[in-house]
């Protein structure tokens, strides 16, 4: 992957071209909006702490950037509609592709997103990753969980780093990055260039 080639839109603050998957009945209310956005409502209990921490993340590395969750989009590759786990099984929906000014995204590994779903410490070594466990259990020895819980948030940022997760020494831990996912707060109806509908596998 030649990453630098796939980031230069973005690190040159263009217009970049983002697909953002949704279910057929949602992009008709967004039709009537004139935008698409999110509200959070949809989130599971057990994913808020992640989806909280992305929200403040989005506060402070976009200008301006309000107090609402943000949307979820595919920055590389183009999603591929044969391929599953986009919506349930048989459901109508929409890959909506839309070009968007970089300043208002946010762009962030998805591979390594998991961790933060998963409330696990972003390590980029088996070496590291056992370093943190062994003061993970030091700190839980001696009670010291917001401590835990800082460190981890810490590791988290690394999501956003696409050069460094690309370059990191132990391949054989993360592996090389294959998709990069894009936040943002919501995007207009004039910015969307073309919505293919496809029923999920």
């Amino acid at each position: 992957m030649d990453l630098d080639k796939i980031l230069a839109p973005y690190i040159n603050g263009q217009l970049i071209t983002l697909w953002t998957i949704h279910e057929l009945s949602a992009w008709k209310i967004f039709q009537k909006k004139g935008f698409i956005s999110s509200d959070g409502r949809r989130i599971d209990r057990y994913f808020r702490r992640a989806y909280d921490w992305m929200l403040n993340q989005m506060k402070k590395r976009i200008t301006d950037y309000p107090d609402k969750y943000p949307i979820w989009a595919w920055y590389f590759p183009k999603p591929d509609l044969r391929g599953a786990a986009y919506l349930p099984k048989g459901t109508k929906g929409v890959r909506i592709e839309c070009q968007v000014p970089a300043q208002r995204v946010l762009l962030s590994d998805f591979e390594t997103w998991h961790n933060l779903l998963n409330d696990c410490y972003l390590s980029f070594s088996e070496k590291e990753d056992e370093e943190w466990e062994k003061q993970e259990t030091k700190n839980k020895r001696s009670k010291n969980i917001q401590l835990i819980q800082q460190a981890k948030e810490r590791s988290w940022e690394r999501i956003f780093d696409l050069k460094a997760l690309e370059s990191q020494a132990d391949k054989n831990w993360l592996g090389s990055i294959q998709n990069i996912q894009a936040t943002l707060e919501k995007i207009y109806l004039s910015e969307v260039k073309r919505v293919t509908i496809f029923t999920a596998r």
